[in-house]
């Protein structure tokens, strides 16, 4: 999610900055510098557009801060494999990798287990469900729930043999994934439902993070 940093600076042209129980020299006094983060995406419809955002620092934060402030514009990342459920966290949810004969389709890997899941997608927001819709003015939990993860194991085996002064022959076999491990993509976006559209869906993978098991065989000729 993209992000701008706002940096406020109350303090004059002679300012200090000082630790806690220092005072400034003569003349001087302390700054004053705080961080305030705004997010530009929605949990429902499209990102706030810049013009919104020129908007918004012009008529909501500008007259707020007369002595001035900076704009920074940062952009965060995890690989955590963190994700969000557009819903209030009420209580302890497991996740994992769960089949489900009640899933759309019919056995498709979810991530969350069956009691958990069919009191969501039926909306059953009672102390069955450890969770429910936000209360007007709510914005739904962020990360609060974890992927399965990742987990791949490559391997090499190579070979090498000088025939000449000039000639070289090099056999080398490579296997990629070699468990044939499975890990689903938990990306709200293209793959995991997350309850934007409640049912016998929500929870579903759509996408793996992983590729089959591949080996591949070559023989290198070096002259």
């Amino acid at each position: 999610m993209k992000q701008i940093c706002v940096t406020l600076l109350a303090a004059t042209l002679t300012a200090c900055a000082t630790a806690p129980g220092r005072d400034c020299a003569a003349g001087q006094q302390a700054a004053v510098m705080d961080q305030l983060y705004f997010g530009t995406g929605r949990p429902h419809g499209p990102d706030v557009t810049p013009q919104e955002w020129t908007r918004f620092v012009s008529e909501e934060i500008a007259p707020r801060f007369p002595q001035g402030f900076s704009l920074i514009d940062t952009q965060g990342f995890t690989n955590n494999f963190l994700f969000t459920a557009n819903m209030i966290q009420t209580g302890p949810i497991r996740t994992g990798v769960f089949r489900s004969a009640e899933s759309t389709p019919a056995g498709a890997p979810q991530v969350f287990p069956d009691a958990e899941r069919d009191a969501m997608a039926a909306q059953v927001f009672t102390t069955l469900s450890p969770l429910r819709f936000p209360y007007p003015g709510e914005a739904g939990s962020r990360n609060n729930l974890r992927g399965p993860g990742y987990f791949g194991i490559d391997m090499g085996l190579a070979k090498g043999w000088k025939l000449t002064e000039r000639f070289d022959l090099k056999f080398a076999w490579e296997v990629f994934n070699v468990t044939n491990s499975v890990r689903f993509d938990d990306n709200t976006l293209t793959s995991l439902d997350n309850g934007s559209a409640d049912g016998a869906a929500l929870g579903v993978f759509r996408r793996t993070l992983t590729a089959p098991r591949v080996q591949q065989f070559s023989l290198r000729f070096t002259f």
